[in-house]
């Protein structure tokens, strides 16, 4: 019988049992009343949510710990969804990346703080089943979270959706990538006060999004500037978190690469922000 080692919330625990192992468990009213420890028995309605890695497991109990279990379902019924659409298993990690970001896509439209996607148009194009299951996405928020998200955010559902279902460009040059990652993570974590957890959420989603803008780098392909203003707009609430963006760019200008646009540092003083504020929790 599966066993309890933590209680998320009253719809959510991390369990551990001889069929699945380490797993997330999503059932109603199971954490209710419970602790670590105890047995319960498994219905035939629950969600059981494993990854490949241990660690993979831990962290999205830490992000699910924070956040309502109604975004682990919308994950769930959106993957499900792709899978028949796409015909394919996709990589168990997008639970955690998807659950996240449909978290962090809810709080930016109630802080009306927009976000242009910048390959929307290139997403709609040339990956329609991935943005048709995005716009499914959209109407799956609306209706478990009463949140009715704009049209682009089918376009950032459908990223995740190919990321999680083709590898990564091989033409980008890992081992150069690798040490950038790792300078710029420490540019911008020496900026930041106190104690960086480098074993929570915020920091591999933090560290994810200076994967992908290290991979645009050297592929030369940087956002292009919008009429949106994005960098003016995040700058006003975060003038700590731009000023580190700033660091990054002068330091990437040094490198010699390609121009980082206005849009680019926006978007980095976004996540940076995100991990200011993990911090300060």
């Amino acid at each position: 019988m599966p066993r309890i080692i933590k209680v998320l919330n009253s719809s959510v625990v991390l369990a551990s049992d001889e069929r699945f192992g380490e797993a997330i468990v999503l059932q109603k009213g199971i954490g209710y009343g419970r602790k670590a420890g105890e047995e319960f028995v498994l219905e035939d309605s629950a969600k059981v949510f494993t990854q490949k890695q241990r660690s993979e497991t831990q962290k999205l109990a830490d992000l699910l710990g924070e956040i309502e279990p109604a975004y682990l379902e919308a994950t769930d019924l959106i993957l499900e969804y792709a899978q028949i659409m796409l015909g394919e298993k996709l990589n168990p990690h997008i639970y955690l990346a998807l659950t996240d970001h449909l978290h962090f896509a809810v709080q930016r439209h109630r802080e009306n703080i927009v976000l242009t996607n910048r390959l929307f148009l290139e997403i709609k194009t040339f990956y329609p089943r991935e943005f048709r299951i995005g716009q499914y996405g959209l109407k799956v928020i609306k209706s478990l979270l009463k949140v009715e998200l704009p049209e682009e955010e089918a376009a950032n559902i459908a990223f995740h959706i190919i990321n999680a279902s083709h590898t990564r460009d091989t033409d980008v040059d890992q081992i150069r990538a690798g040490r950038l990652v790792r300078d710029l993570v420490k540019i911008i974590t020496l900026q930041i006060p106190g104690e960086t957890a480098d074993h929570s959420i915020h920091y591999s989603r933090f560290v994810s999004h200076i994967q992908f803008f290290v991979e645009r780098y050297l592929k030369n392909a940087m956002l292009p500037d919008s009429e949106g203003h994005l960098f003016e707009q995040v700058e006003k609430r975060n003038p700590k978190a731009a000023e580190i963006a700033e660091r990054v760019r002068l330091y990437l200008e040094k490198d010699g690469g390609p121009k980082i646009s206005e849009e680019e540092i926006g978007y980095l003083t976004v996540h940076i922000a995100r991990l200011m504020n993990s911090q300060s929790k």
